[in-house]
């Protein structure tokens, strides 16, 4: 979300609701948030482009970034020593 300035021009921009069964997975969370994620910068470019004015977005020129390593499984969570 961007908070304007005040007397700022405003765009309400969103898109459809994201449901979730509750048998989802976490590999399916996953790649629904990378989905999301991108829907919303989507949302964002739109919504300047309806306003008539650059996006000022710092995702803007930069590439998507390289997918988060994935966690291991198997893999203790406590710290060492605990």
């Amino acid at each position: 979300m961007t908070v304007p300035k005040p007397f700022a021009r405003v765009v309400v921009h969103y898109g459809d609701p994201v449901r979730f069964a509750a048998t989802t997975t976490d590999d399916e969370l996953e790649a629904a948030a990378d989905d999301l994620r991108r829907a919303m910068i989507q949302a964002e470019r739109d919504a300047f482009a309806s306003l008539g004015v650059a996006c000022d977005l710092g995702v803007d020129a930069a590439p998507d970034p390289a997918p988060a390593k994935q966690r291991d499984p198997g893999a203790s969570r406590e710290a060492p020593g605990s």
